[in-house]
């Protein structure tokens, strides 16, 4: 007979539990309220006291804790190894965007927004070529720049009237209608010229070293004294001048009879054209009319004329002759 069952009741039923007998802890609802009450999330619990600056201190972790010396084991001390990058090594020489300013003196164009242009202004137009190329007055590279003018001396509102071709740079003197087509045209005669010396040379690669630099004429003195140093330049540095140089410019040269003017009121200096010039297409030389000849064939086009364009501003169709005419002497 089973301890807690009932004498009194029949088999299979459960009798009254007895005093003495363990009783079971009443169980609570899972989500009650008394098992999330406000006691046990109190602010007591999270207080301040227990996330102190205190706890936190700068003592706590200042740089004694952390020192060279070695707790424990005086007199060693770590030393700090240095972190070498073997990447990049930094800027390289010539790297990188192109400079907004130059220092002076540097001999390059900076790269600044162009000037308004007025197409009133004759423009003169410096190109200055890159390091290891021969010189570009020779015959062949001659004729060669010579027929990339014909090509471009007349685009986009962009007129080549007069150039000069030396060693290492070329002198222009350049008409436009705007800033653009002074852009374009420019962009245009530099890209022929560049194509054409490398498909002669039979090479690749730069040609010119920097951006092409450009002075407005906006005066008539102005104009003839760009002039002057244009077709001129070959005897200011130093090449041409005396019958000596005209024999050697007419033995470098396709055309053995080069133009020549009339000898100066000296009856001494023998004026000469630089071959390499336009100066043979200007009327204006002061000493008077050409003694004889004719063009060399470099500075006549496929069309039977000349090489460059007529000019459309006053300044330099006429207006620079008021400022007196040219003297080919230097």
């Amino acid at each position: 007979m089973p301890l807690n069952a009932n004498p009194e009741s029949g088999p299979g039923t459960a009798g009254p539990r007895t005093t003495g007998q363990p009783t079971s802890r009443p169980s609570t609802p899972r989500f009650s309220k008394a098992r999330f009450s406000k006691a046990r999330f109190s602010k007591a619990r999270f207080s301040k006291a227990r996330f102190s600056k205190a706890r936190f201190s700068k003592a706590r972790f200042s740089k004694a804790r952390f020192s060279k010396a070695r707790p424990g084991k005086p007199g060693v001390a770590t030393a700090q190894l240095e972190l070498r990058m073997n990447g990049w090594g930094g800027a390289r020489r010539g790297a990188g965007a192109p400079k907004k300013r130059l220092a002076a003196g540097a001999g390059r164009v900076g790269h600044l927004s162009r000037p308004r242009h007025s197409r009133h202004h004759p423009v003169h137009v410096t190109l200055r070529v890159g390091a290891g190329l021969p010189s570009l007055r020779h015959r062949r590279l001659r004729s060669t720049v010579f027929r990339a003018f014909g090509a471009g001396a007349e685009r986009f509102g962009f007129r080549l009237v007069h150039f000069s071709v030396q060693s290492n740079h070329l002198h222009l003197v350049v008409e436009a209608n705007d800033r653009r087509a002074l852009t374009r045209g420019m962009q245009g005669l530099a890209i022929r010229v560049a194509k054409a010396i490398n498909r002669r040379l039979e090479r690749r690669g730069k040609v010119f070293a920097d951006r092409y630099h450009a002075r407005a004429l906006r005066s008539p003195r102005e104009v003839r004294h760009a002039l002057r140093y244009v077709l001129l330049n070959a005897q200011r540095h130093g090449v041409g001048g005396g019958a000596r140089a005209v024999q050697s410019a007419r033995r470098t040269s396709t055309c053995q009879s080069l133009p020549r003017l009339a000898p100066c009121a000296d009856g001494q200096s023998l004026p000469w054209l630089d071959p390499c010039s336009s100066a043979a297409l200007l009327n204006g030389w002061g000493t008077g009319i050409f003694a004889g000849g004719e063009l060399p064939h470099e500075l006549i086009g496929k069309d039977g004329c000349a090489i460059g364009a007529r000019p459309k501003s006053w300044l330099l169709g006429v207006g620079w002759r008021r400022a007196g005419p040219l003297d080919p002497r230097w």
